[in-house]
């Protein structure tokens, strides 16, 4: 919304907060999404219609979108009232009238009129900013900054034209020639950006960033955008295209700004649509941005008065006071405004010193750079006035100055790492710093927040020039960790609370060369903590960057599981920076090492928070040992190769996307969307990694830069799919290989064909050069292996294979060929094509590689006997014996490479994942993806006993009835029994625990067994006697005495203790979407579509039936006094009823769907859990909401209350236990799946629950040594859910959910 559309809005503020309808409103703008479902709720719950209305319209005001007036606009026409109308006509009236002026007063002003406004004197001086999105990082003016008035002309030219046009605008020029001081004037002017950018602008300083540090940056660019709302994306392409979206839907008109950018690469990411201000260094830059671009230059320096003007200003104008030393300095130097601000601020500071040190004339500066070129020279004369200056600088305040290279890597110094490195108070550090500013020394940005607390920044030039006179830089960073150990006693997670430290610690103690305690910090739980939940998760990431070229192979591998722990797990704390990491830990499998310092801590802190173990989590192997998982693309991937050197991988899949992508840290480096039209079938790099070929079945293969991402040729003589490509050694020659039956080898740089190879009789699969290129190798469906030359193109041999040649390879030195045969592995002489011999594997190989010296096969199995047997398994080639075995992808491999150093192997499945894999470790226990080698149940029931876990099972395939029992020490089969005549189709476990209800298929009807001898049965019930047909729920009653049974022929039954039918409601009800006895076991709910209808159990005749809602009840909740039933629909709203009357009690409108329904133990609360991750509180008596706790990343399944109504438990992709006063999250223990039910014992030690990924899960609360654990009081009834017997959408579904039990 712009400024006229809001001010034709709060004209009408009086008549708008009287009449606008606003519940008709606000269902239409969440309808467009300008108001999301909770600020619905916060405005809805307002008293009346007048505050109501007021939130509304200062929301609106608010908003940034430029969708929200047109919407509110058409939200009005569609109410289409008398007041509606009046309202809208009013309000369109106003807004027309002030665009006409607006228009009027533009019209008025000529561009030159405008620019001439502009440059009048004291414009470009002003300290008044314009509206910014974050004025904070907008870098402070020099000292005395003088308007280079061509350049600030030809700027605000170009920002005029381009403010529609989302274009591009560079200024370049060499370092020190004040390109950043000309664009940073120009958006301090209040009237250039309010006129050209109403959204005011963001300052990003750029300068050497690699692809780590650029993704902390845009994540940092979405958090300013975003309001610091949503956690940003984890990839830089998620983050580039949110960003994207935001600009175009709430900051349309708005100013970019990157200052310093050395890397054209970087302008891919920021083509946003948005006018984009560059200031680089670097010529080329200027050509590499698209669409419309206006190329601006300071190369030409100041002219001879711009020069004069800019010493002059150091002295308020009087040029008398000049020397005439320093004119002709100023003369030799007025191309480089850097130096000339140098050595102004040391005539400033000292006359007399400054003549004595530069007694030389014009002639010597010009021999002393007649031998350099034009940019070398110039960087030199500010070298040369740098040096002077430091001259003139005193020896105390030049120590202080030469100790600034510490913060080398961090561009803006705040007050507090100063202050703990020179051992000073504020006041002192900042009276150094305004001394080293009046010599343009340092620059100070006086930050807008956090108490006016100043920020120092050196120029680039500066640093460098520190950096190079520096002999002891190791010394200064070793002082540095000294001075802020002595501060905080040692004390590791109170030096990460430091702002600065917590993101700069490790990088000073790579540099003071502290490797020890670099390992320690990295290894230790709380720091990561403390560092997770404070700052971006990619800055974790980077501390482990950082170390990866520093610290030795076997540091490395010491903490790289814990690099990969933070990757896997990284998503939790996106979405919930306060999870506990040990309670993470504890919840994770295949980090034993983290696993049991976790549990260490957990022991420690214990009696401070609440945390449990997963305790029965050894009864599960970790299935995928790679030390590394990336997940880039949407589509099956086809393909992924190293580069040569190791760094980078290329990556292919299905859709015909390309990426190119950091082997370590897995950040995209290029993404190329639309590569091929069809399947991509192989990709590679060029010998020099500049280029990357990709073949497709669109016929064609194409080459791309590396850097750019830009076609470079394309390759179409192929007439069918082309199955693979390679570079030859010299990257001159391309081999490929198609569907047409050819082999073509043809340049690389033209096109031209130069062999074309013709003998096989089937499609060509694959080709290879041999390492001197004068052979090509190739392997057909045709089960031919043929070896060519690549002179002339002809056939040298061809050997016959058992089966289809999948894949081909050279090894020994080329002297063999290898070949893959569905699950054979033949090998050949390389000279002659005889045979060498060949091996088996146990299933079909899917992919294969050599390792680069020859010693290693590669090769990925799939064992269509095993269902999901899917390895890679690693060879040794003289022995032909299979050494190692690692499992983790969970579809077909298709691609596997050894990388140039052979220590890893890099896979590409179907399952959209791409893993490394260290060849050398055989357990790897870095895992996020497991499977259980236990027996998988169809149906089970499970409660706590006396704090024992009693659980019923059967297996599928036998109808067994399994019992099992036992604690979290132990847990075992207790008991089994088999001979039932029909199906078991559901079973309960009496609240005591003495019987377990069997119901059957058919006309088995139920059972009632002894739990101490399951093959006791107490009573049998059989279907045909009362008409009971294939029971597919029983619950008892709270007291044990009665039951309730729904079967297949919609209807229910009440059977008492003994057996006998106390209650059948018949078959002409409808169908039965739920039911529940009360817990008293005197009245009987069915829930029938719509409606609800309760029994009492000893007389039919009494019946209350209610037409709840206007579509299917989904869930229900009874409340513990029996007076009060909650209902849900699909239609999004609770309602409340009074159990003996019907009557309606409240109805609560939700904005996404609920899950299921609580009432809290007192009745006074109602919690409701809903599909968009959070549970709402609501008053019983008034209807409002009370609380709202939001914590879940997916939908809510079910909640319990517990500690009397003080605690509650959320379940869902986690659990959680919230304090429901001050709603906070206590405890989270993340799941790998969705629970939907949570067991407890009663004295809260003890939890059961599953997930609908087949884990079961048995908790157990950690407790000092020799302690009894807290004991959390509750109902019994809400833990296990007795009261509520089916939930159509969400309940535990006994017939599909499956769960492993030991």
């Amino acid at each position: 919304m712009d400024e006229l559309q809001r001010k034709a809005i709060i004209d009408h503020w009086d008549r708008l907060v009287e009449e606008l309808p606003g519940q008709d409103m606000i269902d239409y703008l969440v309808a467009d999404r300008i108001i999301d479902h909770e600020e619905a709720i916060n405005i809805d719950i307002l008293p009346n219609e007048k505050e109501r209305n007021i939130e509304l319209i200062q929301h609106l005001l608010a908003s940034r979108s430029i969708h929200t007036y047109p919407l509110f606009v058409k939200a009005l026409k569609s109410i289409n009232d008398v007041s509606s109308k009046s309202l809208l006509e009013l309000i369109e009236d106003r807004h027309h009238r002030l665009q006409q002026k607006k228009e009027l007063e533009l019209s008025k002003r000529s561009m030159d009129h405008l620019i001439q406004d502009r440059l009048t004197d004291g414009y470009f001086g002003s300290i008044l900013l314009a509206p910014s999105l974050d004025s904070d990082d907008l870098p402070e003016l020099p000292s005395h900054p003088v308007v280079r008035e061509k350049l600030a002309k030809d700027l605000v030219k170009a920002l005029f034209s381009l403010r529609d046009k989302n274009g591009w605008i560079v200024i370049r020029g060499s370092e020190g020639s004040g390109k950043t001081v000309v664009a940073n004037l120009a958006v301090r002017d209040e009237r250039t950006i309010t006129d050209n950018f109403p959204a005011g602008f963001i300052w990003f300083k750029i300068g050497c960033t690699d692809i780590n540090e650029l993704l902390i940056k845009v994540q940092e660019f979405y958090l300013i955008l975003n309001h610091n709302e949503k956690p940003p994306p984890s990839t830089i392409e998620t983050v580039i295209e949110s960003i994207r979206l935001l600009i175009a839907d709430q900051y349309y008109g708005m100013l970019l700004i990157l200052d310093d950018v050395r890397d054209g690469k970087i302008l891919e990411y920021f083509d946003l649509p948005c006018t984009k201000l560059v200031t680089t260094r670097v010529s080329a830059i200027s050509f590499q941005t698209t669409n419309y671009r206006i190329n601006l230059s300071t190369e030409d320096g100041y002219t001879n008065s711009e020069a004069e003007k800019a010493f002059s200003a150091w002295f308020e104008n009087d040029l008398t006071s000049i020397t005439s030393d320093a004119s002709s300095i100023t003369e030799e130097l007025k191309c480089a405004p850097m130096a000339i601000a140098l050595i102004g601020g040391n005539i400033l500071h000292d006359d007399i010193q400054f003549q004595n040190q530069f007694k030389m004339n014009g002639s010597s500066l010009e021999n002393g750079y007649a031998t350099k070129s034009v940019k070398s020279a110039k960087v030199e004369k500010i070298k040369f006035a740098l040096g002077k200056a430091f001259d003139t600088v005193d020896v105390e305040l030049a120590s202080k100055l030469r100790q600034l290279v510490t913060f080398q890597k961090c561009p803006k110094i705040p007050l507090n790492p100063l202050n703990v490195l020179w051992q000073l108070n504020d006041g002192q550090v900042e009276n150094i710093m305004n001394q080293l500013a009046k010599q343009s020394l340092v620059l100070i940005t006086k930050k807008r927040r956090d108490n006016q607390l100043p920020i120092y920044e050196l120029h680039d030039i500066v640093m460098n020039y520190l950096v190079e006179k520096s002999t002891n830089l190791m010394e200064m960073h070793q002082s540095l960790i000294r001075q802020y150990e002595d501060k905080f006693n040692g004390d590791w997670l109170a030096i990460m609370d430091d702002e600065y430290m917590r993101d700069h610690f490790i990088y000073h103690l790579l540099q003071a060369k502290e490797y020890d305690k670099v390992m320690s910090i990295l290894t230790n739980l709380e720091c990561l903590e403390v560092k997770l939940r404070a700052t971006l998760i990619s800055r974790v990431l980077n501390d482990f960057l950082q170390c990866r070229s520093i610290l030795s192979k076997e540091n490395w591998e010491a903490i790289s599981q814990y690099y990969q722990f933070v990757i896997c797990n990284g998503n939790i704390y996106n979405i919930n920076p306060q999870q506990s990491i040990i309670q993470m830990a504890l919840s994770k499998l295949g980090w034993p090492d983290i696993y049991d310092k976790a549990e260490k801590l957990a022991k420690r802190y214990c009696q401070e928070s609440l945390y449990f173990k997963w305790s029965n989590n050894h009864q599960y192997d970790v299935t995928d040992q790679s030390i590394s998982s990336t997940e880039i693309h949407n589509d099956r991937i086809t393909c992924c190769r190293f580069s040569h050197d190791g760094s980078k991988i290329v990556s292919c899949c299905d859709g015909g996307e390309i990426k190119v992508w950091d082997s370590l840290s897995s950040a995209v480096l290029i993404s190329i969307n639309c590569g091929h039209s069809d399947r991509i079938t192989h990709c590679c790099f060029s010998p020099n990694d500049k280029l990357i070929a990709t073949s497709s079945w669109d016929h064609s293969v194409k080459i791309w830069d590396v850097y750019t991402g830009k076609i470079v040729f394309k390759y179409e003589s192929h007439l069918f799919a082309v199955n693979w490509c390679e570079f030859s050694m010299d990257g001159e020659k391309i081999v490929s290989c198609s569907a047409d039956k050819l082999i073509k080898i043809w340049d690389s740089r033209t096109g031209k064909d130069l062999v074309i190879c013709r003998g096989h009789s089937g499609g060509v699969l694959q080709c290879r050069f041999s390492k001197d290129d004068r052979k090509v190798v190739s392997c057909s469906s045709d089960e031919s292996l043929k070896m060519w030359d690549t002179s002339n193109g002809k056939l040298i041999f061809s050997c016959r294979c058992p089966h289809r040649v999948s894949a081909c390879s050279f090894f020994d030195d080329c002297n063999k060929l290898m070949c893959i045969c569905r699950n054979t592995v033949c090998m050949w002489n390389a000279h002659n094509g005889s045979s060498l011999g060949q091996f088996y594997c146990s299933g079909e190989i899917t992919a294969s590689a050599v390792s680069l010296d020859s010693k290693f096969f590669a090769l990925c199995v799939y064992n269509v006997f095993k269902k999901k047997d899917i390895s890679l398994q690693v060879w040794d080639n003289k022995k032909k014996k299979l050494i190692s075995i690692y499992y983790g992808h969970s579809n077909n491999i298709y691609s596997v490479q050894f990388s140039p150093n052979d220590q890893t192997i890099v896979t590409a499945s179907y399952d959209k994942t791409i893993k490394i894999w260290h060849r050398n470790k055989k357990k790897l226990n870095r895992a996020v993806q497991v499977k259980n080698n236990l027996p998988s149940l169809e149906l089970y029931e499970c409660k706590f006993i006396e704090n024992c876990l009693v659980v019923y099972a059967v297996h599928d395939e036998k109808n067994r009835l399994k019992m099992y029992a036992g604690t979290d020490k132990e847990f075992k089969l207790i008991s089994k029994y088999s001979t039932f005549g029909h199906r078991i189709t559901a079973i309960c476990i009496s609240n005591n625990g003495k019987q377990v209800a069997i119901g059957f298929s058919e006309a088995g009807g139920v059972q009632l067994l002894s739990a101490n001898d399951i093959k006791n049965c107490l009573w049998h019930v059989k279907g045909n006697l009362c008409e009971m047909t294939c029971i597919t729920l029983i619950k008892f009653s709270s007291n044990d005495n009665n039951l309730i049974v729904k079967d297949g022929n919609r209807q229910l039954f009440v059977l008492s203790s003994t057996g006998a039918v106390l209650f059948k409601s018949g078959k002409n009800h409808g169908d039965i979407t739920g039911c529940a006895i009360f817990p008293t076991g005197q009245r009987v709910l069915g829930c029938y579509d719509e409606s609800f209808k309760i029994w009492h159990c000893y007389d039919v005749s009494q019946v209350v039936t209610v037409r709840a809602h206007n579509d299917i009840i989904a869930h229900f909740d009874i409340s513990y006094d029996e007076n009060m039933l909650a209902t849900l629909s699909f239609d999004k709203i609770v309602k409340i009823w009074d159990c003996t009357t019907g009557s309606q009690l409240a109805s609560l409108d939700h904005y996404s769907s609920v899950n299921t329904c609580k009432f809290s133990i007192n009745c006074q609360f109602l919690a409701t859990c809903c599909v968009d991750g959070s549970v709402k509180m609501w008053n019983v008596r008034s209807g409002r909401l009370r609380y709202r706790f939001r914590g879940h990343t997916t939908q809510v399944l079910n909640c319990y209350f517990m500690q009397d109504d003080r605690i509650l438990l959320t379940v869902g992709d986690s659990l959680a236990w919230w304090q429901i006063e001050d709603e906070e999250l206590i405890q989270r223990f993340p799941l790998y799946g969705n629970a939907s039910m949570a067991y407890y014992a009663d004295d809260m030690k003890s939890l059961a629950t599953t997930d609908d990924k087949g884990y079961f899960y048995f908790l157990s609360q950690i407790v000092p040594k020799n302690e009894a654990p807290r004991r959390l009081s509750f109902d019994r009834r809400l833990s296990f859910d007795r009261r509520i017997s089916f939930d159509r959408r969400i309940s535990f579904d006994k017939k599909k959910e499956s769960c492993i039990i030991c």
